[in-house]
């Protein structure tokens, strides 16, 4: 009976201890909201802190929430599309915040134009993807079509 109630004790005491260290440690709580400039939520957005690894994802509300110890941070929050944004979080125990993206066309199609530009390997040959999809689609025969006259057509049917 004595060893069971040691074991007990014990356990509660672990758990004690270890809550009062993790609360010792990690002091402050930021939540945030990311959205862009339409109010449309943001999932899995990549908030870091700066000069440190800690960083966090927003959920598909764009919400996120992060943990650190007190003191002052700035967070980079990014989003694929949109120019990066930073934001000073003070060193207040609980701080909530947002953050509006507007989007960034120039990185946009610096990425479609760098992915067209890269060169594969097609029948042992290399080729460029943008030569080799307009080949492709004529070897197919495929016509191009004007799809906003197709749906004006079957809209006055």
């Amino acid at each position: 009976m004595t060893l069971n109630l040691s074991k007990t004790l014990f356990f509660f005491s672990f758990i004690f201890i270890n809550n009062l260290f993790a609360n010792t440690f990690v002091d402050k709580n930021i939540t945030g909201v990311i959205t862009d400039i339409n109010n449309i939520p943001l999932p899995y957005a990549s908030v870091v802190v700066d000069g440190t690894s800690l960083g966090t994802n927003s959920n598909l509300d764009g919400v996120f929430s992060i943990y650190l110890p007190d003191g002052n941070y700035t967070l980079t929050i990014s989003y694929l599309g949109y120019q990066d944004e930073k934001k000073v979080i003070p060193g207040e125990s609980f701080y909530l915040m947002e953050a509006y993206f507007a989007p960034d066309m120039m990185r946009l199609n610096y990425t479609f134009w760098n992915f067209l530009k890269k060169d594969i390997l097609y029948n042992g040959k290399k080729q460029s993807q943008l030569g080799f999809m307009a080949k492709e689609l004529r070897m197919r025969k495929i016509k191009m079509v004007n799809t906003f006259m197709v749906l004006l057509k079957k809209r006055k049917k």
